[in-house]
C-alpha cells in the first residue's frame, strides 16, 4: 500500500520490504504447547485442561475462557488459533475491557453449525453484526482469527475472509478465547496454537542505507513528502486491584457455632443483626453494615458483580432474596464472600451460597490448590425464590433459607476476602435477580 502512493513505477528493495513486513507481524503472544507446557501469561479460567502431545485439552461444563492479561493495553492485534471442537462453541474474542466481556466477537458455534462476527457491551448484551449458515462445520483441525485495526473488524477462517465490519466502540483490550457447551453437555476443544500478532502500523523507513541493494530504479519525478498522523490516543483501561491474599495459619480461628433450626426474618436488617447475637451464632461486639438494593445478572457464562466498594473481611453475615429464572441445568445463582481475585480482576478464591437451577440449596468453595468443593440440599424451596442468610465466622458456615436451617457448622477455609453476587448462566435469556441485599461484618 505505501509503494503505491510513492511510485509512479515500480521499485523494488532487497532489504527494506522485509523489515517493513516483519514489524508488522510481531508476535505480541505464543503457545504451542510442543514442550508440554502452558505458558504464564496463558489464563485459564475454569474447566479442565492438560497438555497431550503437543495440543491444549480443555473441557468445561459451564463455560470457560482464556485470557492473556498482558493485552489489556493492546489496541490493533489479531489473534488467531489452530483448534480442533468437538462439542461446543468457541468464541475468539478482541478488545476486551476489565468486565470481560465488552468487545469484538468471531464465533465458530460447531453444534448450531454457525459462524457469526458479532459485537457486545459491558453487560453482555450483544448485537450480531454477520453471520453465516456453515452446515457441517468441520470437526477437523481449522485455523480461526479474528483482526482488529483501526474501526475495521476482520472474521477469518482457515484464511478466507468471511466477516468484514466496521465498529469504532472498542479501541483498546485483551485478547480472551471463550469456550461455551450446547446445552447440558460438555464443551471439548483442542488448541494446537495461539497466538496474537501485532498490526499496528509501524512508522516509515525514512532512509536507504548506502548497503541497501537495487534491483531496478525508475523513479522520474520527486517522491511527495508523506504527513505522518500521530497516534491515535490510548483510551484509559481501569485496573482492577487485585484483592490481597490472608493466609490460613495455624492460629486461626477455630470455632462452633451454636445449633439453631430457626430464626424469624425481619425486613430491617439491624433487627436481624439482634436476633442471631441473641442466639449467640455472632459476637455482640459492633461491627459494620453494608446494603445494596438490587443485582441483576443475565449473561452468558460464569460472573459475579463486586459489592461494597470492594471492602473485604473474613467474619461475615449476608443475607439477600434471590429470584432465579434458569434457561438449564447446571446454572446457579449466588451470593458470595472472601472472594480473592486476580490481577485481571477473576475471582480465583471464593465461598458461594444460593441455588441452582434443580431447585438444591448450593454451597461450594474454592480451595487453594483451584479444586472447587460443593454441597446440595433438596427439599427446602417449592420455585426459584427465597431468602438466604449464612453466617461465616473462622472456619465455620451455618445457611438457612427463609428462616429455615440447612447447612449447620460446616468446614471453611478461614480467609479474608471481598464480596459479590455470582451466576452461572447458559444463555443470556437466564436472569440472577438478588434484592435486600445486606452484609454485616464483625470482628473475632
Amino acid at each position: 500500500m505505501l509503494m503505491r502512493h510513492l511510485w509512479k513505477f515500480v521499485v523494488i528493495f532487497i532489504l527494506c520490504m522485509p523489515l517493513l513486513s516483519l514489524a508488522q507481524n510481531d508476535i505480541l503472544f505464543e503457545a504451542t504447547f510442543d514442550d508440554g507446557t502452558i505458558p504464564d501469561t496463558l489464563n485459564i479460567q475454569f474447566g479442565t485442561h492438560e497438555v497431550v502431545d503437543g495440543n491444549l485439552s480443555y473441557s468445561v461444563k459451564n463455560g470457560g475462557f482464556l485470557v492473556i492479561p498482558d493485552g489489556v493495553a493492546w489496541t490493533d492485534y489479531a489473534i488467531e488459533t489452530r483448534l480442533q471442537i468437538t462439542a461446543g462453541s468457541v468464541w475468539l474474542q478482541a478488545r476486551t475491557g476489565g468486565d470481560l466481556c465488552s468487545g469484538y466477537y468471531l464465533t465458530i458455534n460447531h453444534d448450531a453449525d454457525l459462524y457469526d462476527l458479532s459485537v457486545a457491551d459491558r453487560d453482555c448484551h450483544f448485537t450480531v453484526l454477520e453471520v453465516i449458515d456453515a452446515a457441517g462445520v468441520s470437526a477437523d483441525w481449522l485455523v480461526a482469527r479474528i483482526e482488529v485495526q483501526g474501526d475495521q473488524i476482520h472474521g477469518y477462517i482457515n484464511d478466507e475472509l468471511l466477516f468484514s465490519a466496521t465498529d469504532s466502540n472498542y479501541t483498546v483490550g485483551y485478547p480472551i478465547i471463550n469456550i461455551f457447551p450446547a446445552k447440558d453437555d460438555e464443551a471439548q476443544v483442542q488448541f494446537d496454537s495461539i497466538r496474537v500478532f501485532d498490526l499496528s502500523v509501524s512508522e516509515p523507513i525514512a532512509e536507504i542505507t548506502a548497503e541497501a541493494e537495487l534491483t531496478e530504479v525508475l523513479i522520474v519525478e520527486e517522491t511527495p513528502e508523506i504527513e505522518v498522523t500521530p497516534e491515535a490516543e490510548l483510551t484509559e483501561v481501569p485496573t482492577i486491584e487485585e484483592t490481597p491474599e490472608v493466609e490460613a495459619t495455624a492460629e486461626a480461628l477455630v470455632i462452633e457455632l451454636p445449633t439453631v433450626n430457626e430464626i424469624p426474618l425481619d425486613d430491617d436488617p439491624q433487627r436481624m443483626i439482634e436476633t442471631l447475637q441473641s442466639f449467640g451464632l455472632i459476637p455482640t461486639d459492633e461491627g459494620q453494615l453494608y446494603t445494596q438494593d438490587t443485582i441483576s445478572v443475565s449473561r452468558i457464562g460464569a460472573w459475579f458483580e463486586p459489592l461494597f466498594d470492594e471492602e473485604v473481611a473474613q467474619h461475615v453475615v449476608m443475607s439477600g432474596t434471590i429470584d432465579f429464572l434458569p434457561y438449564s441445568d447446571m446454572e446457579s445463582c449466588l451470593l458470595s464472600v472472601r472472594i480473592i481475585r486476580d490481577e485481571v480482576g477473576v475471582a480465583q478464591q471464593y465461598l458461594d451460597v444460593g441455588l441452582n437451577s434443580r431447585n438444591e440449596v448450593f454451597v461450594g468453595e474454592s480451595a487453594d490448590n483451584g479444586h472447587y468443593g460443593q454441597a446440595t440440599q433438596d427439599g427446602f424451596l417449592t420455585d426459584l425464590h427465597g431468602n438466604f442468610l449464612f453466617i461465616v465466622y473462622g472456619n465455620r458456615l451455618s445457611v438457612y433459607v427463609d428462616g429455615q436451617a440447612v447447612f449447620q457448622n460446616v468446614e471453611v477455609t478461614p480467609r479474608e476476602g471481598g464480596f459479590g453476587v455470582s451466576a452461572i448462566e447458559s444463555t443470556s435469556y437466564s436472569v440472577c435477580h438478588i434484592t435486600d441485599i445486606w452484609a454485616y461484618t464483625f470482628e473475632d
